[in-house]
């Protein structure tokens, strides 16, 4: 038996030589016959979105943030391969520390015409928070004009959906560490580059189906090394731990409600409440992982990327050939 898959025609073949007993070959001196077997099937991919949490906080500096690069671009490598026939995956990063840079789009989720740095906090009405509502009004983000003594954010800016392979990998590379761990607001932003609500906001380049298209699957890929410790862009002593923990998991829930598959990986956690806030964010608890080091971190990343390209293999549609024809199995 032989399988060979090939990606640029979207076919697996399946090749099988039987043997079938020849009642009446004896008197003929002939045992069996070989009947060569071919089966394929021909599968649709679906497209991928990929939104990805990083975690660029001040804990992240030296080796972590070395490792955490690393990962990303394998994930990067094994979901954009360099010869990728009809592509259909796209990945965005929404990196985060006190505050979220929203880079060129800053203007657009603010009631002023600007954001100082580009960074944004929270929305100006928290009820928003657990929503992917569009900026207006009340539902707008915060910037430091908004708040007292509210640290900066990260020169990593919010990247929206991309296929652009080496984009991809020399952003990631760009990255420093710096900073408190605003984790909700990673998560929020996470959801916002899936949310079809925002299409408005991001480039045509990024466009988001709506959540009921079943030839697109959506996935969320969260990543900290640490408990969620800052609201409003000051904290890191863990007092506001618990409100930023709530906002992360109450906007994972509406995630998840919208069909968004969703992923956690814990880097080096010591606290349980960290813990607590990836496990149950994520979409099952087979979803959920904790690396204690950089190769389990890279294996994390490695398992999910396996596991987002089996999701894209949908629509099977078999056929088969008796060595001269194909045809569909109705067809027999």
């Amino acid at each position: 038996m032989a399988v060979n898959v090939n990606r640029s025609r979207f076919e697996v073949t399946l090749s099988v030589d039987a043997h079938v007993p020849n009642f009446f070959g004896p008197l003929a001196g002939v045992d069996r016959f070989n009947v060569p077997t071919i089966g394929a099937a021909i599968f649709k991919q679906q497209e991928i979105k990929v939104a990805v949490q990083l975690d660029v906080t001040g804990s992240m500096g030296g080796q972590k943030i070395a490792d955490l690069k690393s990962a990303t671009k394998s994930l990067v490598d094994t979901l954009i391969p360099d010869d990728p026939g009809n592509q259909k995956v796209r990945i965005g990063y929404a990196p985060f520390s006190s505050g979220v840079n929203a880079g060129p789009y800053a203007p657009s989720v603010v009631s002023g015409s600007s954001a100082p740095g580009n960074c944004v906090y929270e929305r100006l009405d928290t009820s928003f928070q657990g929503t992917d509502d569009l900026p207006y009004g009340q539902s707008n983000f915060k910037t430091k004009d908004d708040l007292s003594g509210a640290m900066n954010c990260p020169t990593a800016e919010i990247m929206p959906m991309t296929d652009k392979k080496m984009l991809l990998k020399d952003t990631v590379d760009s990255y420093s560490a710096g900073g408190c761990t605003a984790g909700h607001l990673g998560t929020a932003w996470t959801w916002n580059l899936l949310s079809p609500v925002w299409s408005s906001i991001w480039p045509s380049a990024s466009k988001l189906e709506p959540y009921n298209n079943t030839g697109v699957k959506k996935v969320a890929i969260l990543m900290t090394d640490g408990e969620y410790n800052t609201v409003g862009g000051t904290g890191c002593n863990g007092a506001t731990a618990t409100v930023s923990g709530n906002f992360a998991t109450d906007t994972c829930s509406a995630m998840k409600a919208k069909g968004i598959i969703v992923y956690t990986v814990g880097f080096k956690l010591n606290k349980q409440s960290a813990k607590d806030v990836m496990n149950n964010c994520a979409s099952n608890p087979g979803n959920a992982y904790l690396a204690e080091d950089d190769n389990a971190l890279k294996a994390a990343f490695q398992d999910i990327a396996d596991r987002i390209n089996r999701l894209r293999l949908s629509s099977w549609s078999p056929i088969v050939s008796d060595g001269s024809a194909w045809r569909h199995p109705s067809e027999t």
